[in-house]
């Protein structure tokens, strides 16, 4: 077969495949059981057709369009899709995700509590029902490390995904940090980015139940959430090792992220921050108390540029797992 005939029938195929795994083949109206074996037949049988072995792992570029290594990476995701929804600890963290998903919005009516930062979430679980959705976070927690002993979830995934349940238990019983103090920028995008994502979805969740969303409307709704992940996963680790040498008024705003990338903007004002602090230090213009409140900022630094990178390592698995926790 021409070679060029050939990568356009494998990028079809991946393309197609993409969509199915994301929308779960819903029109097909196949169970759960049955989803991820139908999706790796068909994509495995597209590309045997055109001469791809994907069950083959020693196959050489010359006998695919695809190298190995993409092939490889390929089969990895799909495998560990599925082989995390055949065990009990990975179920039970799903079920665990749609209970949160399903809790109701509660509207406000006091103009004085309909805040920026204070969402129609707000007061929608009571604090007992928060305490008890807590509760079950450590069990679960427990099996998510088993499945990390068996190298189907990494560390900093679980880290992430327990950390998002707890902020949105937190969202939805008693809102965020809005005190008399403004709150530094980047905690309160951290906090917008999960109301962003409360509200997204639940409007997938109501097109859902009305069978009023399209194909191409259920990727871009997921792509929203994820990116909704993402951004709150790269600002909470800055808020979370460096935001008290951050916190200086007008840096950055009270923007959701719609209209403005507030992940790289924040990434941005803390290596700008960083390195005025750098200049200033060698230019001998930092006083006693600027010393003493800057004496572990390197390391801080340091910590923050870790995390960063771990977190945007571990980005594109992480969001395939959003997706199975969101189909």
């Amino acid at each position: 077969m021409d070679k060029t005939i050939r990568v356009v029938i494998i990028f079809f195929a991946s393309i197609t495949a993409f969509i199915l795994v994301l929308v779960g083949i819903k029109r097909l109206k196949l169970n759960k059981t049955t989803r991820h074996s139908f999706f790796v037949s068909t994509l495995l049988i597209i590309l045997g057709l055109t001469g791809c072995d994907a069950a083959d792992k020693s196959a050489s570029s010359a006998d695919s369009s695809l190298k190995p290594a993409e092939i490889e990476n390929i089969k990895q995701v799909l495998s560990r899709v599925d082989k995390l929804n055949n065990t009990q600890e990975w179920i039970n963290f799903k079920a665990f995700w749609k209970k949160l998903d399903e809790i109701t919005p509660k509207q406000k009516t006091d103009e004085k509590e309909a805040d920026y930062f204070f969402s129609e979430y707000t007061g929608a679980i009571s604090n007992e029902e928060a305490e008890n959705l807590r509760g079950e976070l450590p069990e679960l927690t427990n099996g998510l490390k088993k499945l990390e002993q068996e190298e189907k979830i990494s560390t900093i995934e679980i880290e992430l995904l327990i950390k998002i349940c707890r902020e949105r238990i937190n969202y939805m019983s008693y809102g965020f940090t809005l005190t008399r103090m403004m709150p530094p920028p980047v905690q309160s995008a951290k906090e917008v980015s999960i109301k962003n994502l409360e509200r997204r979805i639940d409007i997938l969740i109501e097109l859902q139940e009305k069978e009023e969303i399209e194909t191409k409307e259920y990727e871009q709704a997921l792509l929203n959430i994820q990116e909704d992940i993402k951004t709150f996963s790269i600002l909470d680790a800055i808020n979370s090792h460096y935001v008290r040498y951050y916190y200086y008024p007008g840096v950055g705003s009270r923007e959701t992220g719609d209209k403005v990338n507030i992940t790289e903007r924040h990434i941005k004002e803390f290596e700008k921050h960083y390195a005025d602090y750098q200049i200033k230090k060698e230019e001998g213009k930092l006083n006693d108390d600027a010393i003493a409140q800057y004496k572990d900022i390197d390391v801080n630094y340091r910590q923050t540029k870790q995390a960063l990178a771990e977190i945007k390592k571990a980005l594109p698995a992480y969001g395939e797992l959003i997706v199975d926790l969101e189909r």
